[in-house]
């Protein structure tokens, strides 16, 4: 009980982490100009979200470089083994790519029914003379790290066939697809949406980008525009579809159904975790800072909460509300948490978990 109530609160508080309208106005010919439309985006490598379909409707984007550089610095992260993330993400994307990237941008397309419907990765690395990005890419989807000569004789299994779309080198196979998008950017996703990735770098007419989506945008510039502050370590956005709010709002045990969520996570002499979520209206926004407090309140009176001293890592956090939308703010001195490293870590190492690499099954237990 007091495991599902932890994973429930922990959940709910990464999760938690406006809408813009168009005037259109019609004027007789002659009366005055009409007001030019702006120009979209411009497709670049350098900006993954122009590379990104439309319709996405959770975009996340990870400073690898930060990120890595905060992780480096805490006294407890070599306590924690292991890379399940890593593993978990992509077979192109895994633990090998994301030590040399820079940024990932994952984008999300969620169905009604299934929830999560396609998921699309995209990575951009540094540009440099040596093994770019792309290069490391294709060394690890034929099987064999960086720096060593390709064998004689192919693994079974392994052998990939690349063929070129729009001058692009891509690799499909099972629906899903690898593209290297410039050799330092690498997409990997469902073949239809990296197709579509292409298509956008490739400037093709009649597909648009995150980009050019006014009300995605108008949620990322709440959480990662230049009146937001300095760049976050992580910044997500997500809108939740009519047919997923209903069964969100059960499966989190929220008093109202929530449309819109942003998180931004900042790293430094502090850690700040900011977000915002969506409601209809201000009586709904007033009952889910209730019942967010109720949860931190009950989080803490577990028998783990206690034994994490959860009171006082949670004692920052503050929950508001403006009309229809909730405010959350999580401020943390990093040193503090570097002194609750030693029991954070035995609990991020069950979060994370310890799976081994693709391709490697678990080791045979010795008989008794």
């Amino acid at each position: 009980m007091e495991q599902d109530i932890f994973q429930r609160a922990l959940g709910a508080v990464l999760v938690l982490g406006a809408v813009l309208g168009l005037g259109v106005s019609c004027h007789p010919v002659g009366a005055a100009s009409p007001r030019p439309r702006p120009r979209p985006p411009r497709p670049s490598a350098s900006d993954l979200l122009t590379l990104v379909p439309e319709g996405a409707h959770v975009l996340v984007r990870v400073d690898l470089v930060r990120m890595r550089r905060f992780w480096r610095e805490r006294p407890w992260s070599k306590h924690i083994k292991g890379d399940g993330v890593g593993h978990r993400l992509h077979a192109a994307l895994g633990s090998d790519l994301l030590q040399h990237a820079e940024v990932l941008v994952m984008a999300l397309w969620l169905d009604d029914v299934a929830g999560v419907g396609r998921i699309l990765l995209l990575a951009r690395g540094p540009h440099t003379e040596g093994l770019g990005l792309a290069s490391r890419a294709r060394r690890a989807l034929s099987g064999r790290p960086p720096g060593r000569r390709p064998p004689r004789r192919a693994p079974r299994g392994k052998s990939l066939h690349w063929n070129s779309y729009r001058e692009v080198a891509i690799t499909e196979g099972k629906g899903a697809s690898t593209a290297l998008l410039t050799p330092f950017t690498v997409a990997s996703g469902p073949s239809a949406t990296v197709r579509q990735s292409v298509d956008l770098l490739r400037g093709m007419e009649g597909l648009s980008s995150a980009r050019e989506d006014r009300e995605l945008m108008a949620l990322w510039r709440l959480v990662a525009g230049e009146s937001a502050g300095r760049a976050p370590l992580v910044a997500a956005v997500m809108r939740l579809p009519a047919g997923l709010r209903d069964r969100v709002k059960k499966r989190l045990d929220l008093p109202a159904q929530m449309h819109r969520v942003g998180v931004r996570l900042s790293g430094g002499r502090w850690l700040t975790l900011r977000a915002f979520v969506d409601v209809a209206g201000r009586r709904r926004g007033r009952a889910t800072v209730l019942a967010l407090h109720r949860w931190v309140q009950r989080l803490v009176a577990t028998r783990i909460g206690q034994r994490l001293r959860l009171s006082q890592l949670l004692a920052p956090l503050s929950v508001h509300h403006e009309g229809g939308r909730v405010h959350v703010q999580w401020v943390l001195p990093t040193r503090l948490l570097d002194r609750y490293g030693r029991i954070l870590a035995p609990v991020l190492r069950l979060l994370g978990g310890d799976s081994p690499p693709a391709g490697k099954p678990n080791p045979p237990r010795p008989r008794k």
